[in-house]
């Protein structure tokens, strides 16, 4: 077992792999960091690259706003350049076809400035698992997302087996981040996220015996913004699959879908098997799922249960939009409510 710490106190110890079809594991590891230290625990910039992480623990990880007069060639300074470089705590990752493994590791006590604060991933074609036994908990991004925050088209994320506890996101709006493909650099991503945020097209999302708890969003109403809770889709032609997980205790204030939403155009979401308890959107609909601002998509339920979760309207399920379809067979709808003053839907709301 190995401990890291830095003795930089602007950089903060971390890995840093750059280039090309590297491949970097850490394995029976324990990494850990000051809370005045700035930086992901592993920083990797490039394509077709790997990383795996088993049976560690990463912890105490900070990613805030640089010091005044850095390094321009610094990689991170090349990717975010400006006040908004304080992304990924855990992990930052930057490129396309990366293939990312977790098993059986605990990261945890993390936190971003601005979002993703377990693992920010950026570029096309890459691979995320959350496997058997990994635990994100307790970390929090001040913007967006205090679990993972993942853009790109073609993406797998999948969490198998997995725990999500405690992760929150304080002030949420609809953030600009720096796209190093597009001609003005910064591009409007209109999405917000308390725990873990999906952006793109194209993206595969599945989630399969995990546990998602009190996972947060909120903003202060001077501010603005409607974060969604728990896992947020946002995009077009996305399917997210869950089968067989836990959601509990997650809120969005005010937005919608307290432990899942889904945003976009011809996208397929189903459950199967899935438990939803004591959610809530306070602002908008869909206690526990929330399909809107979007046509064409189809959400399945089966065999699900949804007991006391609450909405404005629809306080287990809310769907908008256009030509949506939505299928509900064996479910069991218990004790949930539409909170509005004139709320329709208590348990469903299309």
């Amino acid at each position: 077992v190995t401990r890291m710490w830095s003795r930089d106190p602007q950089e903060g110890y971390r890995f840093v792999i750059l280039g090309n079809r590297n491949r970097f594991a850490l394995h029976d590891s324990l990494v850990g960091s000051s809370p005045f230290l700035i930086g992901p625990g592993i920083l990797m910039e490039g394509d077709d690259n790997e990383l795996v992480i088993m049976n560690s623990e990463l912890h105490g990880l900070y990613n805030g706003p640089r010091v005044a007069g850095y390094d321009p060639d610094w990689p991170v300074a090349r990717l975010r350049n400006g006040p908004y470089d304080g992304s990924g705590g855990v992990m930052r990752l930057v490129g396309n076809r990366f293939n990312v493994t977790v098993l059986g590791s605990d990261l945890w006590f993390s936190d971003a400035e601005y979002r993703g604060a377990t693992l920010f991933m950026w570029g096309d074609h890459n691979r995320l698992l959350l496997g058997e036994g990994t635990v994100t908990e307790r970390s929090a991004a001040y913007e967006d997302a205090g679990g993972i925050f993942v853009v790109g088209n073609n993406v797998t994320v999948h969490w198998r087996g997995a725990l999500s506890a405690d992760q929150k996101s304080t002030v949420s709006w609809p953030c600009w981040d720096y796209d190093p493909t597009h001609p003005d650099g910064w591009v409007c991503l209109d999405a917000v996220c308390g725990g873990h945020l999906i952006v793109g097209s194209d993206n595969t999302v599945m989630m399969e015996d995990s546990k998602f708890q009190n996972v947060l969003g909120t903003t202060p109403s001077f501010y603005g913004g409607t974060p969604d809770g728990a896992v947020c889709v946002n995009g077009n032609d996305n399917v997210v699959s869950v089968r067989n997980t836990r959601f509990e205790d997650c809120v969005s204030f005010p937005g919608h879908g307290g432990a899942v939403s889904v945003q976009g155009d011809r996208n397929a979401v189903s459950f199967d098997g899935c438990t939803f308890e004591n959610n809530q959107a306070l602002g908008f609909f869909g206690g526990d799922i929330a399909m809107y601002n979007g046509a064409n998509s189809a959400l399945h339920v089966n065999g699900s249960a949804f007991r006391a979760s609450m909405a404005m309207h629809g306080g287990s399920i809310g769907v908008q939009g256009t030509a949506q379809e939505v299928a509900i067979t064996g479910v069991t709808l218990d004790e949930n409510l539409a909170l509005a003053l004139q709320g329709t839907g208590g348990a469903v709301y299309v």
